[in-house]
Parts: C-alpha cells; sequence; structure tokens
C-alpha cells in the first residue's frame, strides 16, 4: 500500500476599499487589502468610517455607498464609499422697530452661503403680517447685508434682519 500525501494551498486574493467625499476619491483612504484566503465574507458595511473619522459636515450617502458582502474569489471586489455634504438648519430672526417678531427657519448643505438679503420680506410678506408700514432699518445696514456661511453649528447659523416703522406722528406744539 502506498500512501499518497496531497498539499494544496489556498488561492489568495486582494481587494481595494475607496472612499469618496462629493463624488472625488480620496486616494488618503484608499484601502488595499492583500493576501486574502479565497470564500472569504467581506461586509462592505465594515468600511464604512465611524462618526468621528468623517470630514466635518459630511455623512455617508447611504444611495450611493456599496452595502453588499462579497465572498472573495479572485481580485475583482472594489468596495465604494460615498460621503455627501450634510444639511444643517439655519434661523432667519425678524426685529420691527427693534422688537423680536418672529423667526423662520430653513436648511440648508453644509458650505452654502445665505444671505440676509435673500432673506429679506417682500411688500407683500409685510403686509401679510400687517407690516406694510415698515422698511428695511437703515442703522442696521451690516446685519440686514450679512451673509452666513453654513456649518455644523445650527445655533451659529442665524441672520437677523431689522425693519423700522415708517408710519411717523408728527405732532406740532403751538
Amino acid at each position: 500500500v502506498k500512501e499518497i500525501n496531497i498539499l494544496y494551498t489556498i488561492k489568495k486574493f486582494n481587494y481595494v476599499v475607496n472612499y469618496y467625499y462629493d463624488d472625488v476619491l480620496d486616494n488618503s483612504l484608499t484601502i488595499n487589502k492583500t493576501d486574502i484566503p479565497y470564500g472569504t465574507s467581506v461586509d462592505s458595511k465594515e468600511y464604512y468610517l465611524k462618526e468621528n473619522q468623517i470630514r466635518e459636515g459630511y455623512t455617508l450617502d447611504t444611495v450611493k455607498s456599496d452595502n453588499n458582502t462579497y465572498t472573495i474569489t479572485n481580485n475583482e471586489v472594489v468596495i465604494n464609499i460615498y460621503y455627501k455634504k450634510n444639511n444643517y438648519g439655519y434661523s432667519v430672526n425678524y426685529f420691527f422697530n427693534s422688537e423680536y417678531g418672529f423667526t423662520t427657519n430653513d436648511t440648508a448643505v453644509y458650505g452654502d452661503k445665505i444671505t440676509a438679503q435673500s432673506n429679506w420680506l417682500s411688500n407683500e410678506e409685510l403686509s401679510n403680517k400687517n407690516k406694510t408700514d415698515y422698511f428695511l432699518d437703515p442703522n442696521k445696514n451690516v446685519e440686514n447685508n450679512k451673509e452666513i456661511t453654513i456649518g455644523t453649528d445650527e445655533d451659529e447659523n442665524v441672520l437677523d434682519i431689522y425693519y423700522i416703522n415708517t408710519n411717523f406722528n408728527n405732532t406740532t406744539e403751538t
């Protein structure tokens, strides 16, 4: 009886994980995994960055990002993970004769520029608020023309707009 010894080695393969911000590949984050045994299971979600690793103002793009589990059988697996700018809230406070009137809230994309001018009330809007005799306060030009850049701290994403009453009571002493 002859004894036959058979030796075999499991083939090993490679795969790549790419990270994108605003659809642009960030080469500094690319991971090249090598010497992965045939049949190894790889869950792409395990490569999602932790919150403290993601650039400020960004969030995982769940629509574009790979969320598959792969079985490594060749060198063709490429996992692509995408991050996009997140939306953050901002507030516009309206003042009439330096007294608080009301606030509007909206959202914008991280890094967007929002101007006070783009939030000025139209004559119709003023009329709807029973403020037909009001116009922008000329003493508050800096505030009324301010521009903010949307950041992650929504408490800092604030514009104040000032109006003043044009209905002056002229009284003459005799």
